[in-house]
């Protein structure tokens, strides 16, 4: 729906209502691709908030976890299509392969990035010095990236671009569900985030363009309402298939609006990317109104749903 809506509204940014159409569609499968985009902190806060327990609080947030991952897949597969396209690589069985190869070198580095951090967990030495280290290593793995997509564009003549956020976010599920360092992971984690989120949300500010989102933000408003009601579709459907109970589909949908963190970041690469050059700070403005719009109408909905279900176990008055 997000990429429907998109490809429509791109006729109406002018920057990109002169590309041709499979440009557009380029751009528009890589919002779509965003607007799928969960927040899985979010859902944790409202959950622990209301010691929400039962069924549609299970799904909404199992389904909030695993498109976070699945978003990223795909994220790295549309942004290889649009570099694709806008340098006119022919969609042959070679781009396939080397479609592959970039997945699957991100999984090696994954592994490698968790066994790393493994060894680093288990050196003593103080928390704030393997906080540091911790950081410095995932801060390697983007310049990796970045070298290694030049590195090959200069020896191979084609560029070969593993996926950062794919590689750290895979590293972390291996070192919390396949090591004994769970605990004092999270624990680093929590202590590192504050400054690390202050300098994301911080740049992420910067590169909001005014005059560009004072052009676009009726598409923005468009883009959050056509995405609503393509998750309510979408989560109707596949609730009647999973045959869940028609209370539950008729509400589920609201537990699946809201959009932070992963979407945000996904925006600032499609900015950053030279090969996006003009559109592409255009379009992350776009997507990160969006975002926002989202962010603020999301949490009150999901809370919505979980009262409505009847699956908050906030104490009654006096006890």
């Amino acid at each position: 729906g997000g990429t429907a809506g998109m490809y429509v509204l791109t006729s109406y940014v002018p920057v990109m209502a002169d590309l041709p159409v499979i440009s557009r569609f380029a751009i528009s499968a890589l919002a779509g691709v965003i607007l799928v985009a969960r927040s899985p902190s979010s859902a944790i806060a409202i959950v622990s908030e209301l010691r929400a327990k039962g069924p549609v609080t299970h799904t909404i947030f199992g389904v909030t976890v695993i498109m976070d991952v699945i978003v990223i897949i795909l994220f790295a597969v549309g942004v290889e299509f649009a570099h694709a396209v806008f340098e006119e690589i022919p969609f042959t069985f070679r781009f396939v392969i080397l479609l592959l190869l970039e997945l699957g070198l991100s999984f090696v580095f994954a592994v490698l990035l968790w066994q790393c951090i493994i060894f680093i967990l288990r050196i003593p030495m103080r928390a704030i010095i393997k906080s540091i280290i911790i950081i410095l290593v995932g801060f390697a793995v983007f310049v990796l990236a970045e070298g290694l997509a030049e590195w090959s564009e200069h020896h191979w003549s084609n560029k070969i671009f593993i996926e950062p956020l794919l590689v750290c976010m895979l590293a972390g599920i291996l070192v919390t569900n396949f090591s004994t360092c769970r605990d004092e992971f999270s624990a680093i984690l929590h202590g590192a985030g504050p400054p690390i989120y202050l300098a994301f949300f911080t740049l992420t500010g910067a590169s909001l363009e005014i005059l560009v989102l004072a052009k676009t933000w009726k598409i923005a408003v468009l883009l959050v309402l056509i995405r609503m009601v393509t998750i309510f579709l979408g989560s109707l459907a596949g609730g009647k298939i999973a045959g869940d109970p028609p209370r539950q589909n008729w509400i589920g949908w609201m537990g699946y609006i809201t959009q932070a963190g992963v979407g945000i970041g996904l925006a600032g690469e499609i900015a950053r990317q030279s090969d996006f050059i003009p559109w592409g700070s255009e379009l992350a403005t776009i997507l990160l109104a969006a975002i926002i719009i989202n962010q603020l109408i999301g949490p009150p909905l999901l809370k919505w749903a979980i009262s409505l279900a009847g699956e908050s176990r906030l104490p009654a008055a006096g006890h």
